[in-house]
């Protein structure tokens, strides 16, 4: 997926209990060992959360965990790490007896791994980024004088990868839902294509790239936004499950 890690990392922001022991050190001790660790990880390798940690120099300093897949982020220097794309402020539970009523999911891509998004409102961010890239690679890199985006819930798949090229026999539940709709007489004006597609996998390029010299596409795809991550976990966080699906994308271009 791209430099995505399977499922997703969740955690939430407790400064209940100070710093575990584990996490004392002097900072030199810690900037060595994540010097070690940096020398062996590839730049470009979407880094593991406690790899991630480990590299950052906070090895011990989130040894808590909820429900054995949700961590804890136990400190203000590590929390400086990352930042909220949404702008909202971060809530953390500073009272032990307190219960937890915030979680947050890390983007599963690698160049975002550093932003940490609202669980609630986590898939839907993630929906519209995905709609915003497939939309921008079709009106950038094709002369289209017409673009339809259907989605649909998709049965019936197992994805490995979390988006691949899907042909006939592939079932569907439920309606189709429209999610971008745009026709002209002439060409379109094309956009700026974006500096970086996150999400946008070969089988769209591919497809959308030959239009370049005109005529018509039909393509599917595919985009799995539960990240195989489970629907108890999700249930639990507040995750939104009516987005927490594997949809089936429909995009017909007229050019």
């Amino acid at each position: 997926m791209n430099g995505s890690n399977g499922k997703l990392d969740i955690v939430y922001l407790d400064f209940s209990g100070g710093l575990p022991e584990e996490a004392e050190g002097s900072g030199k001790d810690r900037s060595k060992k994540a010097k070690e660790i940096t020398a062996r990880v590839a730049k470009d390798l979407f880094l593991p959360w406690e790899t991630f940690r480990e590299v950052r120099g906070l090895v011990g300093a989130a040894s808590k965990e909820l429900s054995g897949e949700i961590r804890a982020i136990t400190s203000a220097d590590e929390l400086g790490y990352f930042l909220n794309p949404q702008g909202e402020e971060w809530i953390i539970r500073e009272n032990a007896g307190d219960p937890v009523t915030q979680f947050y999911i890390r983007h599963p891509k690698r160049y975002h791994s550093n932003w940490l998004i609202n669980a609630k409102s986590f898939h839907q961010f993630i929906f519209e980024e995905y709609r915003a890239e497939l939309v921008n690679y079709c009106c950038s890199h094709c002369p289209a004088k017409k673009i339809l985006i259907y989605k649909s819930v998709c049965t019936g798949v197992k994805l490995k990868g979390g988006t691949k090229k899907i042909y006939a026999g592939v079932s569907s539940a439920g309606e189709k839902t429209q999610v971008y709709s745009v026709s002209s007489e002439t060409s379109l004006r094309q956009v700026e294509p974006l500096r970086r597609y996150l999400w946008i996998e070969s089988d769209v390029r591919q497809g959308v790239d030959v239009l370049k010299e005109g005529g018509t596409l039909d393509l599917c795809t595919i985009q799995d936004f539960s990240f195989d991550t489970s629907a108890k976990v999700l249930k639990r966080i507040g995750a939104d499950a009516n987005l927490a699906k594997t949809f089936q994308f429909n995009i017909h271009i007229e050019c």
